[in-house]
């Protein structure tokens, strides 16, 4: 094949001018297709060919210019390339890089190119390279990236989830070809598997036990990696009516939370649970659950998870402990005797020997003294008193019989029941310092021991628990002054003829609880006129002329205001003849209040007040 001449765009140029100036030039009028009104057929068709060359030879001027000029440069997406590398598998919370190539095998360049990154959930970055173009890391602005050149981009970070699971990173490139108006944008994805974690957790406890009998659980968190692991927390799920009696070690947060210590490769770290389940369980197959998160970023990543479930069974010994005649919630004064009543029956087939039965009181405790008096205790049996300072709020007190003082208790035959009851008081609010009382709840129960008198062993029972709420100490004091001294005008027919003034204070305190809806009430004499009200702290008053009654109410009364008072005047008239009479100014006065910690309704009375005349 001939080699083709190639034609310069400028000669071509010149040769097209020409033609075109050949064709509509003035001097070459026969070739010169006519555009005037044509006269006859044979002229319309030469009008029609005329046309019909024209726009062939600007078809073939277009066709020609696409080869001389386009040649080499049509676009194709498929030359645009993103490649992801990166891990196929990995294990939560290891550490992982991407590795992003975008190169253009397109003979045109780009311009106005940029990468948006999407990061797989719960991915922590720890650096990219080179530096992004917003905060987040997400966004890289390549601006021209020309014929066969490559940008790279290395992410590296830690992928976190709760295995099996598929992390999608994905990258959106867009870009426009430097010879083209339109924006192009081609998306890639990379899936990286978590098939495992590189941490292991364990619940090891009874398959079965009965109410009141103690468990011993033990959790277990296992670091199976090759480095050691930070940052882990453990969170514990307890079953319904589990009481725990020790965590060792103890909660670093709450109540069962603990910040795990750093574990090395192949180490493990285990919490002991000694506890028992109530005797009013009444869950069939309690479940204990523990959770183990990995802190990052301020955020929790599941890492792996455990279960034990212990199915509970029928305890031959059957343990009850009530008070004041009652096992529900309750409250309680100062200065109120409370009686205990234990209950116990076996109600299996084998007889219990060599029982201890134990009263357990945990009781306020004012920094010095608790609130019970136990020089007052009423116990027939007489069982063994001590006590145990469990906090410096609360202390407890112990009560233990054993075959000694109950004879019954060396052997309970099948079927055999028994009783033991005691009586102790609630000192009254003189003998105790409210201010340092931090606590206003006795809780209190009853345990069995099996064979020998130890607390902890796994023959032990523990009965239902009971609260008794101390009402609060909501008090009203009443002051009388004499104000003035004043002489009636004489009136037929009126026996008074001598006015004294005086002004009324009520103090109204509170030191334990806060109290709502509180209602101060009393009524005047028929010789005593309402005046006016001096001072008024807090509330509102009012006076009924009809019925001649007072009522002071007040929304609330926090601990934040100890107390809050209010003074009013009132006249009592007498006669002179009358002087050394006593007169009652005020009637019975009657306080209603609500304790916001019990619940409970408040009342209390006051005396009425006289005054000498």
């Amino acid at each position: 094949m001939p080699a083709r001449k190639k034609i310069s765009s400028k000669s071509f140029d010149k040769k097209m001018v020409s033609g075109l100036h050949d064709i509509y030039s003035e001097s070459n009028k026969k070739s010169r297709p006519t555009v005037s009104a044509p006269s006859g057929g044979r002229s319309k068709t030469k009008f029609l060919f005329g046309l019909l060359f024209f726009f062939a030879f600007l078809a073939g001027v277009s066709w020609a210019g696409f080869f001389v000029f386009g040649s080499g440069q049509k676009f194709s997406e498929d030359k645009i390339e993103i490649k992801i590398n990166g891990p196929e598998e990995a294990q939560s919370g290891e550490n992982v890089t991407y590795r992003l190539v975008i190169r253009n095998r397109q003979r045109t360049p780009l311009a106005n190119t940029s990468l948006e990154v999407r990061y797989p959930d719960n991915f922590q970055i720890a650096s990219v390279n080179p530096t992004s173009d917003d905060k987040e890391s997400r966004r890289w602005d390549f601006g021209a990236i020309n014929e066969d050149e490559e940008k790279t981009i290395e992410i590296s970070g830690a992928l976190f989830g709760a295995p099996p699971m598929d992390l999608t990173l994905r990258t959106f490139l867009s870009y426009r070809p430097a010879n083209f108006n339109a924006d192009f944008q081609k998306v890639s994805n990379f899936i990286t598997h978590l098939a495992s974690v590189p941490v292991e957790v364990s619940i090891t406890g009874p398959d079965a036990v009965g109410p009141g009998e103690e468990a011993i659980y033990a959790v277990s968190v296992l670091n199976k990696a090759e480095e050691p692991m930070k940052n882990l927390e453990l969170s514990l799920k307890l079953p319904t009516n589990l009481k725990i009696n020790s965590f060792e070690p103890a909660p670093t947060q709450g109540q069962t939370v603990w910040k795990l210590a750093e574990l090395a490769p192949q180490a493990s770290s285990t919490i002991k649970i000694k506890s028992i389940f109530t005797a009013g369980a009444t869950e069939a197959a309690p479940t204990l659950s523990a959770i183990l998160n990995l802190r990052a970023d301020g955020q929790l990543f599941q890492q792996a998870s455990a279960e034990k479930i212990t199915n509970l069974t029928q305890s031959a010994l059957s343990l009850t402990m009530a008070a004041n005649g009652s096992v529900e919630k309750q409250s309680v004064n100062f200065g109120d005797k409370i009686s205990f009543l234990i209950s116990f029956e076996n109600s299996g087939t084998v007889s219990l020997k060599n029982l201890t039965l134990r009263a357990m009181l945990d009781i306020p405790y004012d920094s010095a003294k608790s609130i019970l008096n136990w020089t007052a205790l009423e116990d027939k049996a007489n069982g063994a008193v001590q006590g145990d300072q469990r906090s410096a709020t609360v202390r407890r007190g112990i009560i233990t019989w054993t075959k000694a003082q109950i004879p019954a208790l060396a052997e309970l035959k099948p079927k055999a029941k028994g009783t033991v009851e005691f009586v102790i008081p609630i000192k009254a609010k003189n003998e105790i310092n409210l201010a340092k009382l931090a606590e206003s709840k006795i809780i209190a129960y009853s345990e069995a021991l099996f064979g020998a008198a130890k607390p902890g062993e796994s023959s032990s029972l523990q009965s239902n628990n009971l609260s008794l709420v101390l009402n609060t100490d909501l008090n009203l004091s009443a002051q009388v002054i004499l104000k003035e001294k004043k002489n009636l005008p004489p009136q037929i027919g009126k026996k008074f003829d001598s006015e004294n003034i005086y002004t009324v204070t009520w103090v109204l305190a509170n030191t334990l609880h806060e109290v709502t809806d509180l209602k101060l009430s009393t009524t005047l004499p028929e010789n005593v006129d309402w005046k006016n009200v001096t001072s008024l702290s807090a509330g509102d008053i009012v006076y009924d002329p009809t019925t001649k009654q007072v009522v002071w109410q007040l929304n609330r009364l926090p601990l934040s205001v100890p107390s809050t008072t209010i003074s009013f005047d009132v006249g009592v008239k007498f006669s002179s003849d009358d002087k050394s009479k006593s007169e009652t100014i005020i009637e019975k006065i009657s306080v209603e209040a609500k304790d916001k910690v019990t619940g409970e309704g408040v009342l209390l009375w006051k005396d009425a007040v006289s005054v000498g005349l």
